[in-house]
């Protein structure tokens, strides 16, 4: 049997067929899995159960009628929900990661000490969850992660480097003003 058009493949998962998730399983897995473990260091058995999870989500959008009208390809958009979940999936470890590594951070010029107390570090975790997304990923990625500018941009799809940086400041000011409001002596 000959690979099916996006389209035939579409209408299969609408319907509710079976072999049309064997057939999005079988055509995508590698290219995903090697996709997600080289764009963003995943372990290989992470980007196996992003996959798995990516594919359950593309089916159900699919079978409640949400993809009639994709304007891209299966694969493009089953890689869209594949990078959501990934971040995702950063969000949730990077910060239990960031919690135990704290070394010495400058944000904004102004340094923060190493955080030895368990207490300070759930201080900084509770303030970094307080601002919530896209400032929690960006701070995340710039701090703990080091990503440059441009990385961060791309990741978090912003139109470029300025636009990124210029989110930054705005978050570190909103870290700042959340630590005050705290009364921490974290910034």
């Amino acid at each position: 049997m000959q690979q099916p058009t996006d389209s035939t493949l579409l209408s299969w998962l609408e319907s509710g067929n079976e072999q049309a998730v064997d057939w999005l399983y079988r055509m995508y897995r590698s290219e995903f899995i090697n996709w997600a473990m080289r764009k963003y260091s995943l372990e290989e058995n992470s980007s196996v159960d992003v996959f798995q999870e990516t594919v359950i989500s593309f089916y159900y959008n699919a079978r409640q009628g949400k993809l009639s009208n994709l304007q891209s390809s299966i694969k493009t958009y089953l890689f869209a929900i594949g990078r959501n979940l990934i971040l995702k999936h950063f969000r949730k470890h990077q910060l239990e990661v960031a919690t135990d590594d704290f070394g010495s951070v400058s944000l904004a010029g102004v340094e923060m000490n190493i955080l030895e107390s368990n207490e300070q570090k759930s201080i900084m975790a509770r303030l970094l969850n307080k601002l919530g997304e896209p400032c929690q990923q960006l701070l995340t990625l710039f701090y703990f992660n080091n990503y440059t500018m441009e990385s961060i941009a791309e990741t978090m799809g912003y139109k470029n480097d300025k636009v990124a940086k210029s989110q930054k400041v705005r978050c570190l000011k909103e870290l700042k003003k959340e630590a005050q409001l705290h009364q921490t002596d974290l910034l």
